[in-house]
């Protein structure tokens, strides 16, 4: 059997960059419904999950830049059907926490109130 590594290598890393982050996102996607233990649902992070995310952010810079012929970003290579997907993989894939905005919230008029109170105020008045 291959290791983690070896299917990384020969078949993972050969996937174009939009193939790689839909890989991602099953897998993460099937992780989290798995509900395991040892899935981290904190709402902060650790100075363990800071350095993490620092020496992770610090290797991949790295690899950019010992990578003579850097890929291209994402934004530069895909077609408008890509982007599309791109866009919508990104928007389901989000967990809304926040309730919906109220009639009022999102009416025209608190949009433009205070753009309407300054426009009346009297040094706008001529």
């Amino acid at each position: 059997m291959a290791t983690t590594k070896e299917i990384y290598n020969d078949i993972v890393q050969a996937l174009p960059p939009t193939e790689r982050l839909r890989l991602v996102t099953l897998i993460l996607n099937e992780l989290v419904q798995q509900n395991l233990p040892a899935i981290d649902r904190k709402d902060y992070w650790t100075e363990q999950d800071r350095a993490d995310i620092i020496n992770s952010s610090l290797q991949y810079t790295d690899s950019l830049s010992a990578n003579e012929e850097a890929e291209q970003p994402f934004y530069k290579t895909v077609t408008t059907e890509e982007w599309i997907d791109a866009f919508v993989d990104w928007a389901n894939n989000h967990e809304v926490k926040a309730p919906p905005l109220s009639d009022e919230a999102i009416s025209r008029e608190s949009i433009y109130r205070e753009r309407e109170d300054r426009d009346r105020s009297p040094q706008y008045i001529n």
